[in-house]
């Protein structure tokens, strides 16, 4: 799945400037999570919570996103009981399906709305983590999370992936509208699919990192200049 969750992170950082957090949904990442990048994926390895309980971490809610992606050559048809064409608006509550076809190999289907928490006192948490000998310059640290509340994601690894989602035409509309909390199934032609319907988890991450100027360490907005962070850390960027 290496280079379906590299499109995945690209399609999040074009249209969100976020960092996947991959698996989406499923993962159980946080705020003060911190790590290293393998391959353009985010590791832990520990959590600032954890292993730095005398540092505090403020947290409150942040801003809220919404993304509505579909990649080139990906095909969406809505179809009667019968396996007919039809729009979903015409058949009410009758059962339907959802069809999504997939030309291209790393595709993906991805409708969200996202709220988020971000931590509040970045430079403070900077500067104390300054001044622990056993921390890592190059660690990057979850500084905000993007929840997914019943997202649409549907992942395919293969080229000529077929998925039929199958439930109420009502149900079906909230898979359109890309927040779900109905019932419904999911069958797909090909084993390489990831797919989280109705779920709510975290989707997308922000982060920062602690950057050396010279022999010290300064803080990128910080009241005393102690300090320097840099915040919305994205993969690639080499500090």
């Amino acid at each position: 799945m290496a280079g379906l969750a590299q499109k995945f992170n690209d399609v999040l950082q074009k249209e969100l400037n976020l960092h996947a957090a991959w698996f989406p949904i499923t993962n159980t990442f946080e705020i003060g999570d911190f790590g290293l990048f393998d391959n353009g994926l985010f590791r832990t390895v520990g959590n600032i919570k954890r292993d730095y309980p005398e540092i505090e971490l403020v947290v409150d809610k942040g801003n809220e996103a919404s993304i509505d992606f579909k990649s080139d050559g990906t095909s969406m048809q809505s179809l009667n009981a019968n396996g007919e064409a039809a729009t979903l608006g015409s058949l009410g509550n009758a059962d339907a399906k959802l069809k999504i076809k997939f030309t291209q190999e790393n595709s993906i289907v991805l409708k969200a709305k996202m709220t988020s928490d971000e931590l509040k006192n970045i430079d403070e948490v900077g500067r104390k983590l300054a001044l622990k000998s056993s921390w890592n310059k190059k660690y990057k640290v979850v500084s905000t999370v993007y929840n997914g509340e019943g997202s649409v994601i549907i992942c395919s690894r293969e080229a000529g992936t077929e998925v039929t989602i199958s439930a109420s035409a009502d149900v079906l509309k909230q898979v359109e509208g890309g927040k779900v909390d109905g019932g419904l199934e999911i069958q797909s032609n090909k084993e390489s699919v990831f797919s989280s319907i109705g779920d709510s988890g975290v989707i997308g991450l922000r982060f920062f990192k602690l950057k050396w100027l010279g022999q010290g360490i300064n803080v990128l907005g910080g009241s005393e200049g102690e300090v320097e962070v840099l915040k919305d850390v994205l993969e690639g960027d080499d500090f």
